[in-house]
């Protein structure tokens, strides 16, 4: 005789997590140098049709701390919000460099909501107080997005089929667009390596002068 089985809320709930993570489609992107070292903190990202039509967006957050952006890179979406927190003891004057999007000033500790760069693509922040601070913000069409860990890996979850590119960025990246894509197809395609040609330009330390130190107390 066949016995049922139960299972309490909290145990089918689980079971169903964990299913449906069984079954979400992946890619695992891998970034290298071409001497084949990692490289962290490279955006990829992946398009294709109607990626944003479900998406409601989320808060993406820059930061102003120790006199620096945080992160260096930030990646949204036209969807997402995007908010900057001073976390200094110090003013800072956000503004895009060579653009007009942005140009307001953080008192300390303050945050500035609901700010928008309404373009794709990168723009370059600046400070008009402390001028070695550099940071970007990157908008992409996409919610599939993410940034490589110190091993140059990024996982992202995909749609179960279809066709999409994958693209790499990052302001360094010795190109003319600083990007190189790969076209791939979900249902048969779960790794993809981009391997460079060109040396990666130097990353600014957003380090101070000492010439400017005087500035601290801004």
């Amino acid at each position: 005789m066949n016995k049922a089985i139960f299972f309490s809320k909290s145990t089918l709930a689980a079971l169903i997590f964990c299913y449906g993570m069984a079954q979400a489609a992946q890619v695992s992107i891998t970034v290298l140098d071409k001497n084949d070292k990692p490289l962290e903190d490279i955006v990829v990202y992946v398009t294709g049709d109607n990626l944003m039509e479900n998406y409601e967006g989320k808060e993406v957050a820059v930061y102003q701390e120790d006199k620096k952006f945080t992160p260096y890179i930030t990646v949204r979406t036209p969807k997402d919000t995007l908010v900057f927190e001073n976390k200094d003891t110090i003013s800072h004057h956000v503004f895009t460099v060579l653009s007009k999007e942005l140009d307001f000033r953080l008192k300390r500790n303050e945050r500035v909501d609901d700010q928008d760069i309404p373009r794709l693509g990168d723009a370059l922040l600046g400070c008009n107080i402390h001028d070695w601070m550099a940071g970007y913000v990157f908008t992409v069409d996409t919610p599939l997005h993410s940034k490589t860990n110190d091993a140059g890996k990024a996982i992202i979850a995909t749609p179960d089929a279809g066709e999409y590119t994958a693209t790499i960025w990052h302001p360094q990246l010795d190109k003319a667009d600083q990007s190189t894509s790969l076209s791939f197809n979900v249902s048969n395609t779960k790794a993809l390596t981009f391997k460079l040609t060109n040396k990666m330009d130097d990353i600014p330390t957003q380090d101070s002068e000492e010439l400017f130190d005087f500035l601290d107390d801004y």
